[in-house]
């Protein structure tokens, strides 16, 4: 497909002017389209643009979707600090606490979890990891212990 089609350079204009009788004359000339090649240029940018943007959200996506799935897989913990990057839980959480997680949570939970820690401070986020376990089952030895 050809551009020129989207953004003419040039065409046909036609002017109604009044005659020496009063009466409404037509004439026809080419009229240049300056403005056009400007946005046919910002068009190509914008293409080249989102096409990059999309590229980027499809590897985003499959990247947290690849998260998930581990996360869903290995329910155990084998691949604890892998999950942990992939889903962006904050490094000041430890294996000791990302075990029971991995015990007791869910991927809705794990989600929101992912959620909060965004938007929480690191110190507030790992004293509410904390809380956290502490009414989900006890004290967290008891929980490895009990793994």
């Amino acid at each position: 497909m050809r551009i020129d089609a989207i953004f003419p350079k040039v065409t046909k204009c036609t002017f109604h002017k009044f005659g020496p009788s009063g009466s409404i004359q037509n004439h026809e000339a080419l009229c240049v389209m300056g403005l056009n090649v400007v946005n046919e240029k910002i068009y190509t940018v914008l293409w080249f643009w989102f096409a990059m943007v999309a590229v980027v959200t499809v590897l985003a996506f499959l990247w947290k979707l690849l998260g998930i799935v581990l996360l869903l897989c290995t329910k155990g913990g084998c691949y604890v600090a892998w999950v942990q990057r992939v889903l962006g839980v904050p490094a000041v959480l430890d294996q000791t606490y990302l075990y029971p997680l991995f015990r007791y949570c869910d991927l809705g939970d794990w989600l929101y979890l992912h959620l909060m820690a965004n938007n929480m401070d690191s110190g507030m986020y790992t004293d509410f990891v904390k809380e956290l376990l502490g009414v989900m089952g006890g004290d967290v030895s008891n929980m490895l212990r009990n793994k």
